[in-house]
């Protein structure tokens, strides 16, 4: 899936579950050539989906919508933004 598709993208638990499922026998080598996967972020992807998971249970989130954007980005788009972003350009 292209970055542009991501933008906005909901991910279940239920469907974050399964990628985790899909994902944990996984080598880093076979991580790196999932379609739409940039190799110099494999090697963080599963602990990056384990934080989402530990996170999603914590708050009780049964869905988050996907960004392309960075984390600072968000926390700086939350300070500033009156009320929920419907689109992000870039």
């Amino acid at each position: 899936m292209k970055a542009r598709k991501l933008e906005g993208f909901p991910l279940t638990r239920t469907k974050l579950e399964a990628l985790l499922l899909r994902v944990m026998p996984l080598s880093l080598q076979q991580l790196q050539a999932l379609p739409g996967m940039p190799s110099d972020r494999a090697s963080v992807a599963l602990p990056a989906f384990l934080v989402l998971r530990e996170t999603m249970e914590k708050l009780k989130l049964s869905f988050v919508r996907l960004t392309t954007h960075g984390l600072r980005y968000g926390v700086w788009l939350d300070r500033i933004a009156s009320g929920p972003v419907k689109r992000i350009i870039r």
